[in-house]
């Protein structure tokens, strides 16, 4: 078929065209032809020259490219070559354009303040207690994520965080607001270091927030550590023998609440009277070596009959696959004093208190038996 004729091709022409051993075109005119490989796919394409030079622009595949729409995409190309520019160079040009605007949209994408505090979350994480990492992402996610989740690092102004945290602090929630303020700053912080933005506008804001005066724990009076022993092992006998037993534990050993109830059978050591708390359950992160006394021994030797199949030392009631919940212990160490004549607090944490005192003044009082 000459080149100078003009819509030569037909739909019936094209599906009835069959492949030989090699490849050939049929021409429609003005350029425009139809490739045909011996497998029997077809390729539309465009001859045209530019600056002296012949080249060939790719239209599109049959039938998924039709050949109105390709005779529509010569036309456009004849229009782009008439004004001076070569279609497969606009063509390219347009192509990186629109990848860069992907790009552009992902990068967006990525760096909103939800991707951008998860990412710094995850990277914290390793760092902290498993219970202290989900509090923070808890927190991120109730009072943060609803507002400024969904933008961009670099577009979130101070005021937008002005408003989180008066808001949470109107609610009668000052010390979550301080909390909150403090790693919405680390989100930025970090966001600064990866040079993803700038300005940091949670960190003009550190005087905003009215500050929270909060009163130590009452230290148990070391004249009253009798009446609450009395008070756990005389008043009290129908206590369930593993909350006896933990709260006794908590006397003796001076750890935190939760890394007692969360205490596995596997940590314990009796033989060498050792329980090493794992690093990942301790505040610090670093592993502890608690020296068990014999008291502590023969409590833990008592538990070993309610161990079942679980290995938590102080399973739960409702499911032993967890460990005791912090209500249970701290409504029963409550029981304890409820009756008292004045119920001075909760024993637990002052006596951990009062333990510091007493080791930096040298008044350690000895565990009888040792």
């Amino acid at each position: 078929m000459p080149r100078h004729t003009e819509n030569a091709l037909t739909d019936r022409k094209i599906q009835n065209a069959k492949p030989n051993s090699k490849q050939f075109k049929l021409f429609d005119g003005k350029g425009l032809f139809l490739l045909i490989h011996p497998n029997g796919s077809k390729y539309f394409r465009w001859d045209y020259a530019y600056e002296g030079k012949r080249k060939t622009l790719a239209l599109g595949v049959y039938p998924e490219t039709t050949l109105k729409q390709a005779r529509e995409e010569r036309l456009e190309a004849q229009k782009i070559l008439r004004e001076g520019q070569d279609p497969i160079g606009v063509r390219k040009e347009l192509k990186s354009k629109r990848q860069n605007k992907q790009k552009s949209e992902q990068l967006k994408q990525k760096l909103s303040f939800h991707n951008v505090a998860m990412e710094w979350w995850e990277r914290q994480s390793g760092k902290l207690t498993e219970k202290h990492g989900r509090e923070i992402r808890r927190t991120l996610e109730n009072h943060v994520f609803p507002k400024i989740g969904h933008l961009q690092i670099t577009d979130i102004p101070s005021k937008a965080v002005k408003e989180i945290l008066l808001g949470l602090e109107s609610e009668g929630k000052a010390e979550t607001a301080h909390r909150i303020h403090q790693r919405i700053r680390s989100v930025f912080q970090y966001a600064v270091m990866q040079e993803w933005t700038d300005r940091n506008p949670a960190a003009d804001l550190h005087k905003l927030l009215t500050p929270v005066k909060s009163e130590p724990m009452k230290a148990l009076p070391l004249n009253e550590f009798p009446d609450y022993l009395r008070r756990l092992d005389g008043d009290h006998r129908d206590f369930h023998l593993v909350t006896r037993a933990a709260l006794k534990l908590m006397v003796m050993l001076f750890v935190r609440t939760r890394e007692l109830i969360e205490a596995k059978w596997e940590e314990l050591d009796l033989e060498n009277e050792i329980w090493r708390i794992p690093a990942e359950r301790m505040k610090l992160s670093v592993e502890h070596l608690v020296p068990l006394p014999k008291q502590a021994l023969a409590l833990f030797n008592e538990l070993k009959q309610f161990r079942g199949e679980s290995d938590y030392v102080f399973p739960g009631d409702r499911n032993p696959k967890r460990p005791m919940s912090n209500n249970t212990f701290f409504m029963e160490e409550y029981t304890v004093w409820v009756t008292a004549p004045e119920p001075p607090f909760m024993a637990s944490g002052a006596l951990r208190h009062q333990y510091s005192m007493n080791r930096e003044n040298g008044t350690l009082m000895p565990l009888k038996g040792n």
